[in-house]
């Protein structure tokens, strides 16, 4: 039953944060429409993105035999588009794949695009063109929203926080 309220609460979740995600990219100063386009223009905030991101967790030695979770986003610019590899590893974990970038300058989400050859299991749910994660910038720091990726820890599963923190 906490495992089916989990998933039940992170589809919720995910609902969420998609339709605030609509919502701010859909709207405009004044009401107008903003239309999210592979104009070169419209990548040019997306821009400020550009790098590595990690965040790694794990459990204590005495709660489990060593578990942890490697999470790696690389940001990069290919032809006019921001895309990113994502990259989820652990003991039983190998997820690899492409996310495209919708967002602007202070918030992005990451939208599943394909997995890589690689890609072995695990890590999220491709449910479609599904919100991978999403960031926002408030300051120096990046907050964290997770969507179909998710943390191992449920003390991490809080959106909203600083999990992830920019390498390069």
């Amino acid at each position: 039953m906490v495992n089916r309220c989990r998933w039940c609460y992170g589809g919720i979740l995910k609902g969420i944060f998609l339709f605030a995600f609509i919502l701010f990219a859909g709207c405009g100063k004044n009401g107008e429409t903003q239309q999210i386009n592979d104009s070169r223009d419209a990548d040019l905030p997306l821009e400020e993105w550009l790098g590595t991101y990690s965040f790694v967790e794990s459990a204590p030695e005495t709660e489990s035999p060593g578990m942890f979770m490697s999470y790696t986003i690389l940001i990069y610019k290919e032809g006019d588009s921001v895309c990113a590899e994502v990259s989820i590893d652990g003991q039983t974990t190998m997820a690899h794949a492409k996310a495209k970038i919708y967002g602007s300058d202070s918030w992005i989400s990451l939208v599943f695009d394909e997995y890589y050859p690689d890609h072995t299991v695990g890590g999220f749910i491709n449910d479609g063109h599904s919100v991978l994660i999403s960031f926002r910038k408030e300051g120096a720091d990046i907050l964290t929203y997770w969507g179909t990726i998710v943390p191992m820890l449920y003390e991490n599963e809080a959106s909203g926080e600083m999990y992830f923190k920019k390498e390069t």
